[in-house]
Formats: C-alpha cells, structure tokens, sequence
C-alpha cells in the first residue's frame, strides 16, 4: 500500500507529513497574516525555516531584526523564538519545521 499523498499548498494551513516522510520534517505550513499582525515561531527541539512568498515585514529574535520581503529565507535555530510581524500590506510565507536529532544537540 501507498503512502503517498497529494497536500495542497496553495491555501494557508498545515500539513503532517509524518504519514509520508520518514526524515526530519515535523511540520509544514503556509501562513498569511494581515497588516501588523503577529507569529512567534517557537517550538523546543526544532529549527524552522520559512520562506517569505508575498507581502513584507520582520523578523525579530533577541535583539536582532530583519526585513522580510518576497524571496527572503530565513532559518530559525535549535531552541531559539522569531516574531514576525507583518508589513502594512501583510505577508504571507512558507514554513518548514524539522525535529534536531538528540545527538546533534
């Protein structure tokens, strides 16, 4: 039997994908969020990396910010929070979680 599966990724949500793929991806999502709006990417044991696909904003962690804008990729390290907060015109990005294996802490 199949494992495969077909996830639309073209409409904000979320997608397991523990039922296909057997490596370190925890989670996958597509996020939009309106003008000003706010997201802590935050989860102990993890990195994520999302990619922004429309809109603007920034990226806050500690005492460092970034310009988030079409294009930009940014990777969130083992055990450390990024807010994002949405430009005027909001943004809308990709995110990819993957779980850091306990012997590479």
């Amino acid at each position: 039997m199949s494992r495969a599966q077909v996830i639309n990724l073209q409409q904000p949500g979320e997608a397991d994908p523990a039922g296909v793929l057997g490596g370190p991806v925890r989670g996958i999502r597509r996020v939009r969020l309106a003008a000003g709006e706010q997201r802590l990417l935050s989860s102990p044991g993890t990195e994520t990396t999302l990619f922004v696909l429309d809109g603007d904003g920034d990226a806050h962690s500690g005492d460092t910010t970034a310009a988030l804008t079409h294009g930009v990729s940014v990777t969130v390290p083992l055990d450390t929070e990024l807010r994002i907060t949405a430009g005027a015109g909001g943004i809308e990005y990709f995110a990819v979680v993957l779980a850091v294996a306990e012997t590479a802490r």
